[in-house]
């Protein structure tokens, strides 16, 4: 089968008879049909079979009207590539945010070298990429300064999200702490522990100070915002203790630092990571290509030490 016989096939299937399609086509009644009983003397078995209502699959024809679709969207990407390079440049651009800490190197949940793969395989899109706090991430959405957003923790109820994975949070603590000889931190060990806290000020602070009341635990309350590797420089200096993504125990001394998981208990924190839009502005059929791939990118790569 060729490319014109597939696309006659699904158009049969679309209109349910050779004479609606023929018409769509621009095509003799004729010429339509002998192109699909070629397709099916050179497949070895019938795609329709005739009824007083039209034309119906086959149980044969079903399986291969999927797989004429994938062809199908293949050849429109395709067409749609060349028409951009053509021009010399792509013709959907993308603005993504994502908040720090989930673009980085390949063991992160996502690398640049990542997007540049997705680039690859769609050359009609551009993407640009920022990296700011959690809440500009959010803000830029909300104003329409970003078409994308890459977030963690709760999204407010005035943008459309999807959650593209959890994240994987462990106890950061200096080896002359007391808590590095435990094999798992509850909430309940961190009364007078002093918890750092990455990036700007989000729910992050509000949902521990609510699981270690529920636990009955008094947790010093000078916690303090900054960037991960400031929040190490902290546990090397024994002042305090940080939930970091597990990713960052490649980043870590190992001689000041060790890592610990959180005692599964009641409540136990895992804020969701999620892609957020504004309603107000349409979802393209380019946006979910996008995020699709990161979807399955992030999920690919979230797996290893501490993992559910």
């Amino acid at each position: 089968m060729d490319y014109h016989q597939i696309e006659n096939f699904c158009k049969v299937y679309e209109c349910g008879t050779i004479s609606g399609a023929s018409r769509e086509l621009f095509i003799s009644e004729q010429g339509l049909s002998k192109s699909i009983l070629k397709c099916e003397r050179e497949i070895g078995f019938d795609l329709f079979k005739r009824t007083t209502r039209g034309l119906e699959l086959t149980e044969a024809g079903s399986m291969v009207l999927e797989k004429a679709k994938c062809v199908i969207k293949a050849m429109k990407e395709f067409d749609a590539g060349i028409e951009a390079i053509r021009k010399g440049s792509p013709q959907n651009c993308i603005t993504i945010g994502f908040y720090c800490g989930f673009l980085g190197n390949k063991k992160s949940p996502l690398s640049v070298i990542d997007l540049l793969k997705f680039e690859e395989m769609h050359p009609e899109t551009l993407l640009t990429i920022y990296e700011y706090p959690n809440d500009r991430v959010v803000k830029m959405v909300r104003n329409g300064s970003l078409d994308l957003g890459i977030c963690v923790g709760e999204v407010s109820g005035d943008l459309l999200s999807l959650e593209l994975l959890k994240v994987n949070l462990v106890w950061a603590v200096n080896k002359n702490n007391p808590l590095a000889r435990k094999e798992a931190i509850a909430w309940s060990d961190l009364e007078g522990q002093r918890v750092i806290h990455l990036n700007s000020k989000s729910d992050m602070d509000s949902n521990i100070r609510r699981i270690c009341k529920k636990s009955g635990a008094n947790v010093a309350s000078s916690s303090i915002y900054v960037s991960d590797s400031t929040a190490l420089e902290c546990v090397y200096e024994n002042v305090g203790v940080c939930l970091l993504d597990r990713r960052h125990m490649d980043q870590a001394d190992e001689d000041r630092v060790v890592f610990k998981p959180i005692a599964k208990e009641a409540g136990f924190l895992r804020p969701p990571v999620s892609v957020i839009w504004n309603p107000q502005s349409e979802l393209k059929y380019s946006y979910e290509e996008i995020i699709e791939y990161i979807r399955d990118t992030a999920s690919s790569k979230r797996l290893g030490k501490f993992a559910d």
